[in-house]
């Protein structure tokens, strides 16, 4: 089994090996990786983000996972949805706007679920920017090497700190 959402740091993988996970899936850190083909303003957006900045809904809908919700930060895209009640697709408003184009020059409509990548250009802060709930332990872009080893090393402390307390 694999243990997915909300895992950022040592603490939630030495809850999930503890829980009997086998690994871990860890999203939101590697968007806020160097390596990551983010774009820079989504990168921005994940570490100055809050826990509270994030809404799972199916705003941003996919044509080929229809009703699947997703977790993004707020936006003025998903502020305008609200705004507006929440409509069902083909009623939101400003459907038919066009906020940018992908690097091979294709459309990005306003509640198209398409994560912006560093070529991306337009209006990047209302597109969805991806982030799950434990974006607020995300603080800086990093390697992922650095990630990696961080997240590694703060497992083994709690899990070597849990045995020692079992031992006492």
């Amino acid at each position: 089994m694999v243990a997915a959402g909300g895992i950022v740091d040592g603490r939630g993988l030495a809850a999930a090996l503890a829980l009997g996970a086998a690994g871990v899936v860890m999203g939101t850190s590697f968007l806020a990786s160097e390596e990551a083909i983010a774009h820079p303003i989504h990168q921005e957006r994940l570490i100055e983000a809050r826990e509270t900045d994030t809404l799972r809904s199916t705003v941003f809908e996919s044509v080929d996972w229809p009703n699947a919700p997703g977790r993004a930060l707020r936006n003025t895209t998903i502020e305008r949805w609200e705004d507006a009640v929440r409509p069902a697709i083909g009623n939101n408003p400003g459907e038919e706007d066009v906020l940018g184009h992908t690097p091979d020059g294709r459309p990005i409509g306003r509640y198209l679920s398409l994560t912006p990548v560093r070529e991306t250009n337009g209006d990047i802060e209302a597109m969805g920017l991806w982030a799950g709930q434990s974006v607020e332990l995300v603080d800086r872009v990093l390697p992922v090497e650095a990630i990696i080893q961080g997240v590694l090393d703060e497992a083994a402390e709690v899990l070597f700190d849990r045995v020692k307390m079992i031992k006492v």
